[in-house]
């Protein structure tokens, strides 16, 4: 049995939900004697030469990103499965890690399973795009109908190898991209799982993956995805938007980290945490005879009311 059966029958037996699932060293066979060259002969810009003729005779739109403007370089490379899955409407864009190489995770791709990405970045910055962003990649559980996926290169232990910095370019410059050419894609974090925007793969766990204590994209890379990838996102909202200049967008940079508070990783968290404690303060608020907040002051406005007419009522009676 070669390693494409060998990781044909995994697949058939564990039907992993997406590539961080399946065994580095499955991927990791696949990979070895494949070699995809960076900027191959011909392929420039997002639809040139034989690409822009096959494009126009297949049967779903090719929606390809421009990579001749990306920071590290990019090309088509298009999965078995490219033109043959569901039409989506894009509007959510999740950031995985892949648990080995780009090559490994390609070929496991290539194979005899259902998953894809619509990405894979490897640690150089440079990408492949491997599925259009108009069709559906199955790597995202139930968003598969509405989100497109990057894939990210790691050593096989992305708890603790971080995104490089050309890999941080990329995640930023992609999300934006994808974002230009499907205006669906929100500028935010995703608030829900069905929500228009951005997010990584452990965001909504039940909704996202169904694999219980999946880390994906990796502790120290979530932490990077705050810290880094959504700043520089939202800075890049805000140039295109609302025309600010570059110190301007520092400036609201800053104001952001300058939200997140100790205990929390994020301005999100933080307003969470604030809530929380205003419900607990709400909560110690009710009296016996009331059931919220609200009725407990009411009650205790009446009764300073009922004082002072009292009071007035009595000044008056002492009034000679």
């Amino acid at each position: 049995m070669d390693a494409r059966e060998r990781a044909a029958a995994w697949d058939q037996e564990h039907r992993p939900e997406c590539v961080a699932d399946v065994p580095l060293q499955i991927k990791e066979d696949l990979a070895e004697g494949h070699v995809e060259p960076d900027r191959p002969v011909g392929q420039r810009g997002p639809l040139a030469g034989a690409d822009a003729a096959a494009a126009a005779a297949a049967a779903a739109p090719r929606i390809l990103v421009d990579f001749d403007a990306s920071p590290h370089g990019g090309h088509w490379r298009p999965l078995p499965d490219h033109g043959h899955e569901p039409a989506i409407t894009m509007h959510t864009v999740i950031h995985h890690s892949i648990v080995g190489s780009a090559e490994g995770a390609f070929q496991y791709f290539a194979g005899a399973t259902a998953i894809e990405s619509t990405f894979i970045v490897k640690k150089s910055g440079y990408f492949w795009q491997c599925m259009s962003l108009g069709e559906q990649a199955d790597a995202n559980f139930r968003a598969n109908a509405f989100a497109g996926s990057i894939e990210t290169e790691d050593n096989g232990h992305p708890d603790t190898d971080p995104w490089t910095p050309a890999q941080l370019d990329t995640l930023v410059w992609l999300s934006l991209e994808m974002r230009r050419l499907r205006p669906r894609i929100a500028h935010r974090k995703c608030r829900t799982w069905d929500d228009p925007g951005i997010g990584y793969h452990i965001l909504f766990p039940r909704q996202w993956t169904n694999v219980p204590g999946k880390t994906c994209p990796g502790a120290i890379r979530i932490r990077q995805w705050n810290q880094r990838v959504l700043p520089r996102y939202l800075a890049g909202q805000i140039e295109e938007d609302d025309d600010m200049t570059a110190e301007q967008a520092r400036q609201l940079k800053a104001v952001y980290e300058a939200l997140i508070v100790p205990g929390t990783i994020s301005p999100e968290q933080t307003v969470n945490l604030l809530f929380e404690r205003v419900r607990a303060i709400e909560d110690a608020l009710i009296v016996p005879g009331t059931t919220t907040a609200e009725e407990a002051f009411n009650l205790l406005f009446a009764r300073v009311r009922h004082i002072e007419t009292l009071l007035e009522d009595l000044s008056a009676r002492l009034v000679p």
